[in-house]
């Protein structure tokens, strides 16, 4: 099989989305903590909490590449590389039901990115359909594990 590129890269306009939204409340956070707004104090820390934890998730933590090498993938994040065989992934599934394209692999070892990969399907908008690329890779996958 032929070196293939099934990811695409963040875009620029979701990283500038997910810095203004943990900039927008972390600047009204501190301008109800000056105020002493218990209300607006309580909402800003939950919407900062859940914008930190929502863009790790979908957008900090997302491989900018990750290429099919037939036998073995191949991750890329920066400057940081890894190489997963086939045999060495235990799920390939969809992240989260209304992010279809968002995939995650996870390892049975833990590598330089940890056990869980995520990265996004170069195919599979809209959001509404699972990308090809999820289920030719758990198909490549059982078969990898019959044939060792």
């Amino acid at each position: 099989m032929q070196r293939q590129l099934i990811s695409f890269q963040v875009t620029n306009s979701d990283k500038s989305f997910a810095k203004f939204w943990v900039g927008a409340f972390g600047i009204t956070l501190v301008f109800g903590a000056l105020t002493f707004n218990f209300v607006l104090l309580s909402i800003c820390s939950a919407m900062l909490f859940i914008g930190i934890y929502y863009f790790n998730k979908t957008v900090w933590s997302v491989m900018d590449e990750v290429w099919d090498n037939g036998d073995h993938l191949e991750v890329v994040k920066g400057q940081k590389k890894r190489s997963i065989n086939l045999n060495d992934i235990s799920k390939v599934s969809s992240t989260y039901p209304n992010h279809k394209h968002l995939i995650t692999i996870k390892t049975i070892s833990s590598g330089k990115f940890g056990k869980s990969i995520i990265f996004r399907a170069s195919k599979g908008y809209p959001f509404f359909k699972h990308p090809k690329v999820l289920s030719e890779l758990k198909q490549r996958i059982r078969s990898a594990k019959q044939e060792s």
